[in-house]
């Protein structure tokens, strides 16, 4: 069985060519109706070789996850994975493949040379790859007020805004000493000079 053939072996595991080809499974199907044997063999050797690195990379970044793990948490990661992948994933392959029952899920999916495990295992895998991807990434230390004032008083150019006035307003207060008259004139002659 071509699925069954070890293409590679990650640290002694094996990887199996039904690992890399699993994604394409509707894909093959169709390609296998279509095409003679021996290029249907090519095609699938071609996605292989393509996509090989790639998987080995993956099982690597998990291996390398699952040994920083205790035990009882890659226990818990994998519940929670589990979790995620009957909530994000089951339903969509339901709605995708037409099917209402998970027997009729598992009988579609075999149809296209895969499996519900084989889906959850990738999944997994692809969820704990890019979180230990984001976990080892070395974020920088966030800035101190100092250096965000000293980054802001070097930088004032970028910062700046043209001045712009938007509004104005001229009071002039009328009591005792000046008159209604005189605060009509000196308010004529500060417009005259604003104009």
């Amino acid at each position: 069985v071509f699925n069954a053939k070890v293409i590679a072996r990650v640290n002694g595991a094996p990887i199996f060519a039904g690992e890399v080809l699993e994604r394409y499974g509707e894909y093959l199907v169709k390609a296998r109706d279509k095409l003679p044997p021996e290029d249907y063999a090519e095609l699938r050797n071609v996605i292989i070789t393509r996509d090989l690195r790639s998987h080995i990379e993956r099982r690597l970044l998990v291996e390398r996850m699952r040994s920083k793990l205790k035990p009882d948490q890659i226990k818990l990661l994998q519940q929670h994975l589990d979790k995620m992948f009957e909530e994000q994933m089951v339903t969509k392959l339901k709605n995708d493949l037409k099917v209402t029952t998970r027997t009729e899920l598992e009988l579609a999916l075999n149809e296209r040379n895969t499996s519900m495990q084989a889906l959850r295992d990738t999944f997994g895998n692809e969820r704990m790859a890019m979180e230990f991807l984001y976990s080892s990434i070395e974020r920088p230390p966030a800035p101190t007020r100092p250096e965000i004032v000293a980054y802001y008083q070097e930088h004032l150019d970028d910062f700046a805004i043209p001045a712009r006035v938007k509004w104005q307003q001229i009071q002039i207060s009328i009591d005792r000493r000046v008159s209604k008259s005189d605060a009509q004139a000196k308010l004529t002659e500060a417009r005259r000079e604003l104009e």
